[in-house]
């Protein structure tokens, strides 16, 4: 059989996959490699044919293959893997790794792996408070995801209404001095919108989220991921907290011990202003007052050995502090209009009362005076979800996703599941001191991939399009990150700060006969994922007023609609022969397919919407 290297989907911005120069793990941007099977032994006949397509496919590069199984991967197909590399010898080595795997073999962290599990698995988003921030934060995922920047500068251009002098997205690129990210006006502006920018891209990777909590400042961005607030009145929210919190500085601080709480309550009674500020879990507290005090309290315990920090912040935030400023947030915020949740959420600063919650000013006041509760908050959130599936006799594991720029809340969540003995997984997406965000965020998806979701990876993490030529950004601004690069021109534009990754050379695809051997070819894409297991009807795909209407896409029984201007992942397309488009062939059939990305990369719907052919 001979490889068929025009059957793979070339996808936006490829890289050079220079080999790895020793064993030791390489640098550069990582690919993730999806497979899926019915069977663990299907699952390892399937990675051992890709090790082989890898061998000998010098013509596509590692991401247009990362993409291509990214978007035709079965979704009902339970035994799992994936593999993040930088390369293709990376990504031999570790898929070889798997596939003469036995019971002692210890598979690297860059290796996923999942297997059918009879809990019912829950995806519980969760927004850190101030505390994991750096000055980079960000910056990765700006330059590489379209959907995180356009969302960044939305808001941006929507704070700077309420603070003119706050750029967030300029301090993005800035340098650690000038992004001030310690300084409370310029940090949570920025801090919010990253959290409101990150559940943008899991809600365009249409994963189903099923319960949101928000701690302390994270609270207001997941106001608006639950659907109760609008981005407008999210920022607003953040805003007038920020500048409450800003005129308090100085005023205070916040530190954090590591004692239950009965011992914290009795640590704190001879300092007649120090109160507790949050319980975070059966161990881990935070405390609120006057600089003096808190700073001589955590010198008291730490001469005892207990585990005792300050937080680095100037303001004693949830403590009796914050009443001086009760007024002027009942005033700001009094226009307010919340909605009900459409996702359900539940409050740190209430967590066991379910009566329905209105986020108005009065409960932005008090949940900023009062203690955050967040080990109620995570207690609730294992008994509601347990409450939703009592009668099916299932056991409910939840899936948390933090979405911060330092997964800051695992240890309080991993002690809590320890005390409690029920399963759970836990999802980092970014990491501190580190612009590789894409790679972090690849390995978020496949975590969860294999933990049995499916994320439209097509429509989330391959949209890094640096922007059209012309193209308007949401808030009128002439988009300026670059511009598409059509053949081999030799023009490149980058955007700035970026890597010089934006040039797409164009690719020229043999024109393959009928009945050439895509489908028998062992090396086809197409057979990886499909070989053995037909996964779409015979209804063919029907061209209606420039819409493709696909009536079976992945098995579904639901129909979807395609334009042009689609950017939701996969989209397969045929001949178009008397005004209906030949339906493609994945499951035997001779048709070829070809997979678009909308305005990113060769193939895509873009300026001219053509299409490359393959798979």
């Amino acid at each position: 059989m001979t490889q068929s290297p025009q059957q793979i989907v070339p996808c936006d911005t490829p890289v050079d996959e220079e080999p790895c120069p020793s064993p030791s793990p390489c640098e550069g941007p990582k690919e993730l490699l999806i497979l899926a099977a019915k069977t663990a032994d299907l699952l390892t006949r399937k990675v051992e044919v890709l090790i082989e397509f890898l061998k000998n496919s010098d013509a596509a590069t590692l991401r247009d293959i990362s993409y291509t199984l990214a978007t035709v991967t079965p979704h009902e197909d339970v035994y799992r893997v994936g593999c993040l590399a930088s390369n293709k010898k990376e990504a031999i080595d570790q898929l070889s790794l798997f596939a003469t795997r036995t019971e002692n073999t210890e598979l690297p962290s860059s290796v996923l792996v999942g297997v059918p599990s009879p809990n019912k698995r829950k995806l519980v988003l969760l927004f850190s408070g101030q505390g994991p921030q750096w000055f980079g934060m960000g910056r990765g995922l700006f330059e590489t995801n379209r959907i995180f920047r356009e969302s960044m500068i939305e808001l941006n251009a929507i704070h700077k209404k309420l603070d003119p002098e706050v750029d967030f997205v300029k301090a993005m690129f800035s340098s650690e001095e000038d992004a001030r990210i310690n300084e409370t006006r310029f940090l949570q502006p920025r801090f919010v919108a990253e959290q409101m920018s990150l559940a943008e891209v899991v809600k365009a990777a249409e994963l189903p989220i099923d319960m949101i909590v928000g701690h302390s400042l994270g609270e207001t961005g997941a106001c608006h991921v639950c659907g109760s607030l609008t981005k407008e009145e999210a920022m607003l929210v953040m805003h007038e907290r920020c500048r409450a919190q800003y005129e308090l500085n100085g005023k205070g601080t916040m530190a954090v011990i590591k004692l239950p709480r009965g011992e914290v309550l009795e640590a704190i009674k001879k300092y007649s202003h120090i109160g507790l500020a949050g319980e975070n879990s059966t161990l881990y507290h935070n405390v609120a007052g006057p600089c003096e005090e808190v700073w001589q309290l955590v010198e008291e315990l730490s001469s005892t050995g207990v585990f005792a920090k300050g937080l680095g912040i100037d303001e004693a935030m949830h403590s009796y502090q914050v009443e001086w400023k009760r007024d002027q947030l009942l005033s700001c915020l009094a226009g307010l209009v919340p909605r009900p949740p459409s996702i359900p959420i539940v409050s740190t600063f209430t967590p066991l009362d379910r009566r329905p919650i209105v986020y108005n000013a009065e409960y932005w006041y008090s949940s900023l005076k009062a203690p955050v509760e967040f080990r109620d908050a995570l207690l609730e959130v294992f008994a509601r979800l347990d409450e939703t599936h009592s009668d099916q006799q299932v056991c409910v594991e939840p899936v948390f996703v933090e979405l911060d720029a330092f997964p800051i809340l695992r240890l309080f969540v991993d002690e809590l599941g320890g005390e409690l003995g029920r399963p759970y997984r836990f999802v980092e997406t970014l990491q501190k001191d580190k612009f590789s965000d894409r790679d972090e965020m690849l390995r978020a998806f496949g975590e969860l991939f294999v933990l049995g979701f499916n994320p439209n990876f097509g429509s989330s993490l391959f949209v890094s399009g640096r922007g059209r030529k012309g193209e308007k950004a949401r808030d009128g601004s002439q988009v300026e990150e670059g511009k598409r690069i059509e053949g081999n021109s030799g023009a490149e534009h980058s955007a700035p700060g970026s890597p010089n990754t934006d040039i797409t050379p164009d690719i020229t695809m043999e024109n393959i006969d009928a009945d050439c051997d895509l489908m028998e070819s062992e090396f086809s894409i197409v057979n990886i994922c499909f070989d053995l297991i037909p996964s779409r009807d015979e209804t063919p795909l029907k061209m209606v007023d420039g819409i493709v209407e696909d009536p079976g896409r992945m098995g579904s029984s639901q129909p979807r609609a395609w334009t042009e201007a689609d950017s939701m992942g996969r989209v397969e397309r045929g001949e178009v022969e008397d005004g209906v488009e030949k339906e493609v062939g994945c499951g035997g059939r001779k048709e070829h397919s070809v997979l678009f990305e909308d305005g990113v990369g060769i193939g895509g719907l873009g300026e001219e919407g053509r299409a490359v052919d393959g798979l």
